[in-house]
Parts: structure tokens; C-alpha cells; sequence
């Protein structure tokens, strides 16, 4: 990952969401959205055979953390206003 960019560019350049389904852009293999097991890639993959992945998951949690993030942000002008 670069030094500027978001997590979700980053999990975007593995990972492509069609309909109900998440792909993996390097192999074609697929997994349904509601299912909660590991990410089965193709065989010849490169990520075939790494750790487990759980890319729905690690998309929930970059959605969770943009949201803090942007309360905090939220909550910091509101504790510093602008002069207008």
C-alpha cells in the first residue's frame, strides 16, 4: 500500500464486486456475499494457498473505520469552529 492511500483503493486493486458476488481480479474465482468462509482462489493464483482471507470482512472493516473516521472529523469542528 502506498503512503497516501485509502484502504479501500488498496482492497479494490485485489477485489471487484458484481451483483451479490466479490471476485477476486486476478483469478476470476468468486465467493456469494453471504458467505462466511475463508476465500477460495483458483488454483495458480498468486494468492492461492496464503493465509486465509476474508475479503467481505476486511471490506466491513474499512467501511467502519472510514465512519469513525469521519465522526472524529465531524466531532473535531465541532469543538473547533471555524471563523467566518
Amino acid at each position: 500500500m502506498h503512503m497516501n492511500e485509502h484502504p479501500l483503493e488498496t482492497w479494490n486493486k485485489h477485489w471487484v464486486i458484481l451483483g451479490s458476488r466479490l471476485r477476486c481480479r486476478l483469478c476470476g474465482a468468486s465467493q456469494d456475499h453471504t458467505e462466511n468462509s475463508p476465500f477460495h482462489h483458483s488454483l495458480g493464483c498468486q494468492f492461492w494457498g496464503r493465509q486465509d482471507q476474508f475479503p467481505w470482512s476486511e471490506l466491513a472493516e474499512i467501511h467502519r473505520q472510514s465512519i469513525q473516521a469521519g465522526s472524529s472529523a465531524h466531532k473535531d469542528e465541532n469543538h473547533h469552529p471555524k471563523n467566518l
